[in-house]
């Protein structure tokens, strides 16, 4: 059987993602998730050849770990809709990741590092090392804003508290100086030319084509990834506090 993803069945699928107690990174990623499938099939019949070709396609442009992610994203949209479709999600041995060597190390950050600045991507070397040295997830770099570089932490709510992440001082000086030369005079930093807050998938997409450039198994880098760099860790702290009434 055949099936489309119309607009109106788009509609209601966020509409359920929002009202089914996903958190808000669950439920952005299921949508990006579902977005890049769209691309993906975009002209092609949506059946179980497709979701085949799909499904290999994630399997050796992304790390396991990565792929499986995107096939259960995938695969919620199929429950949802009724669809007689189901991706088979690959088993991940986890023995088989750790003892092949793939978690990336300092010298692997910082060629990621250099190639990002001689390529002149100034945002995704920045946001490389804010990722690094403050542990923040990759959903949250939209708290990293004008203000808060001043303030010299990040407030990441979390329900009624807040995380607050202190920026190292080199860092904060170096952010401070990329958004005064980028114009951006307040709110989020790592924006789109458009002025919105820069997308998981596009993230993605960039360390992947930084990871060719630089030359670095591009399994080993993922937003992720970069808060596992063992250079950093120790020195950066978070507190946690309520918010005031």
């Amino acid at each position: 059987m055949n099936y489309t993803i119309t607009p109106e069945l788009l509609s209601q699928y966020n509409h359920y993602l929002a009202k089914s107690g996903y958190s808000k990174a669950t439920y952005q990623k299921y949508r990006g998730d579902l977005a890049q499938f769209c691309e993906y099939q975009k002209g092609k019949t949506i059946d179980e050849g497709l979701c085949e070709t799909y499904r290999q396609y994630l399997l050796d442009h992304y790390t396991l770990r990565g792929a499986c992610s995107k096939i259960v994203a995938v695969n919620t949209f199929f429950k949802f809709a009724g669809w007689d479709l189901q991706m088979a999600t690959p088993r991940v041995d986890r023995s088989r990741v750790v003892d092949a060597g793939k978690e990336m190390t300092v010298l692997e950050y910082k060629r990621l590092l250099r190639a990002a600045k001689r390529h002149d991507n100034l945002r995704l070397y920045y946001l490389m090392q804010v990722l690094a040295q403050t542990k923040i997830n990759v959903s949250e770099h939209r708290y990293v804003t004008v203000e808060a570089v001043r303030d010299g932490y990040i407030a990441v709510p979390r329900g009624n508290h807040r995380k607050i992440v202190v920026i190292p001082d080199q860092l904060r000086q170096e952010l401070g100086g990329f958004a005064e030369s980028a114009k951006i005079l307040e709110g989020p930093i790592f924006i789109s030319r458009s002025g919105k807050c820069w997308d998981r998938v596009a993230i993605h997409k960039s360390l992947k084509k930084l990871c060719r450039e630089a030359k670095v198994d591009e399994e080993k880098v993922s937003p992720r990834s970069l808060s596992h760099v063992v250079a950093f860790g120790a020195a950066v702290y978070t507190l946690e506090d309520k918010f005031n009434k």
